[in-house]
């Protein structure tokens, strides 16, 4: 279920017949309410480290309930509810210089975003207290694999949860982050800087500085494990930026013209490192005949790293489980990594809470880029194109699979895998890449290529 609201204001003054302020403000607040269903509405035992020992079968078990919308009060009843509030501004001053073809527009902009969520879950403390009582019991002692030992009542465990239960069970888990980007830039245009045979050149410049926020401060309660199969997020920064740039339109000859332009870019992570890099890009437009053109371009990018990958805290959980192949080296010499996930020991595979972290001195994302192109326009109301890029990417940020690092660190802890290390930087640096081919539609295909150092 969601709302949205939004409002929109404009104006203007014109001081005089070349020089204008203006200013614009969009303001808007949705609410809505989702549920991620009854598959995360669930009480598991001894979660999240695993099952135990049923001391009447020896056997190791594992006993979980998803608690259906007639319990929890529907399907939104243990939903999550937002609150989100923004707004957006830009304004300034804009006109030409006396009676020359310089036009200049001066101008700041900010864009703010807030968000209050609440989450109804399960405090732990009262179901674990809950189930405690009614199906596991006391517990009886802890097996040599590390598992409790219980005496279950499964009588009892299969008896319907009233919705009175439920709902006594439950806390409010409250969040709130705030997002700010803003900047003040200046552009200069002329359209018409010289004359040339075949045409007029012309020129655009701009300048821009400005800093961005992010911040989310963690639910203590929720930090500290207070609510069932909750989390907390938790991060924020600050980045200062500022960038140049400027672009030259030139006609070679009257079938023949190019586009040059180039920017460089620096930020700052406060409290982390930075980054900066020079970038261009360089195109030419062929029109044989007034029905057919003929493009080109070459060009470089840059992209600050996410801020999310760099401000995120250590508040932002999940659990997941895992095999230790370094343990099941050690306790059960002989057995392949393939067969470790499938031994029955608790010090071998079991379940973790993991945490996200962020890295404030992520290098910037780095592309190069090429293609060409045709348009064919017989008429004003008809035209066909076709295209061809290539784009690579470099240091580009992704996730590692859990499974590999713990597979890695077991061989070289086992003396398996060689490790290379520089002795100046002292850090290791895998290195890997991706290539795909793409089609994509309006006759244009290519190919992408990526790579990334971790």
């Amino acid at each position: 279920k969601q709302a949205i609201t939004s409002a929109y204001a404009s104006g203007s003054f014109r001081i005089n017949s070349n020089t204008e302020l203006y200013g614009n403000l969009i303001l808007s607040m949705n609410t809505d309410n989702y549920s991620a269903g009854p598959t995360y509405n669930f009480w598991e035992t001894d979660f999240p480290y695993g099952g135990f020992i049923n001391a009447a079968t020896g056997t190791k078990q594992v006993a979980a309930i998803n608690f259906s919308p007639e319990v929890t009060g529907g399907l939104l009843g243990s939903s999550t509810h937002n609150v989100g509030r923004s707004y957006s501004f830009y304004g300034g001053i804009k006109g030409s210089v006396g009676q020359s073809n310089w036009n200049y527009d001066a101008f700041y902009a900010r864009s703010q975003y807030n968000l209050s969520q609440s989450v109804r879950q399960p405090i732990a403390s009262k179901i674990n207290a809950f189930f405690q009582n009614q199906f596991l019991g006391p517990q009886l002692g802890t097996s040599a694999s590390g598992y409790p030992i219980y005496n279950p009542n499964y009588a009892n465990f299969y008896k319907p949860i009233t919705p009175a239960q439920y709902d006594s069970w439950l806390g409010v888990n409250n969040t709130h982050s705030e997002s700010y980007t803003q900047n003040l830039n200046l552009n200069v245009t002329n359209t018409s800087l010289y004359q040339l045979p075949a045409g007029e050149v012309g020129v655009a410049g701009v300048l821009q500085v400005g800093d961005q926020m992010w911040h989310m401060p963690p639910n203590p309660l929720a930090a500290a494990g207070y609510f069932y199969n909750g989390s907390s997020g938790n991060g924020g920064g600050t980045r200062n930026n500022y960038a140049a740039a400027f672009e030259f339109h030139v006609p070679i000859f009257s079938m023949l013209s190019t586009d040059v332009s180039a920017r460089f870019d620096h930020y700052h992570n406060v409290g982390g490192g930075s980054g900066s890099r020079p970038t261009y890009k360089v195109s030419f437009a062929f029109r044989p005949i007034s029905t057919l053109l003929l493009r080109a371009n070459y060009a470089t990018a840059f992209r600050m790293p996410n801020m999310g990958y760099s401000f995120i805290g250590p508040g932002t959980t999940y659990y997941q489980g895992i095999t230790d192949y370094y343990q099941c080296q050690k306790l059960f010499p002989g057995t392949s990594f393939s067969q470790c996930s499938n031994i029955n020991s608790g010090q071998v595979n079991y379940t973790v809470r993991g945490s996200t972290v962020a890295n404030p001195y992520l290098k910037p994302i780095t592309a190069k880029s090429w293609g060409g192109g045709v348009v064919w326009s017989p008429t004003q109301d008809f035209n066909i194109s076709a295209d061809y890029y290539n784009v690579a990417i470099a240091n580009e940020v992704q996730a590692q699979f859990i499974g590999t690092l713990l597979q890695t660190d077991a061989q070289c802890l086992e003396n398996q895998l060689p490790v290379d290390r520089r002795p100046a930087r002292r850090r290791i640096e895998p290195f890997s890449a991706r290539r795909t081919m793409a089609w994509f539609s309006r006759l244009a295909w290519g190919r992408s290529t990526s790579a990334r150092r971790t």
